[in-house]
């Protein structure tokens, strides 16, 4: 909660992420994902950031998420660039493709707009 972890500890985007749903911060992703399903109120859903480059997790859908406004940067994997594998690697195993945008303007925003567009991808 955001009450108890510092964000120098767990980092800020848990912090924000345990303001609307319980999170789970570990850095060893199967240990962090076990407890969680073993918690006195085990989750029905787990989304994993970063999950996709972790093979042990089992995965009923796998959702690669992209900025729609600048896309994959450079193209280029970290530290040289924004990804943090090679785009072709991660899309291979990808059941779909979400973009996210920035919000629109403030007419988009009341209208219900969702800021994502779903994109499948083909195996």
């Amino acid at each position: 909660a955001p009450e108890v972890h510092s964000a120098a500890r767990v980092g800020d985007e848990a912090r924000l992420l345990s303001r609307t749903a319980p999170t789970w911060v570990c850095a060893d992703r199967w240990a962090g994902a076990s407890a969680a399903c073993a918690s006195a109120t085990p989750p029905s859903v787990l989304l994993m950031d970063d999950g996709l480059q972790h093979p042990t997790l089992h995965r009923d859908l796998s959702l690669l998420v992209v900025d729609a406004e600048h896309l994959l940067g450079n193209g280029r994997v970290l530290p040289a660039g924004p990804l943090r594998e090679p785009f072709h690697r991660s899309l291979a195993r990808a059941d779909a493709v979400v973009a996210l945008s920035p919000p629109a303007d403030a007419a988009s925003r009341s209208l219900g707009a969702p800021p994502w567009t779903h994109i499948p991808a083909t195996r």
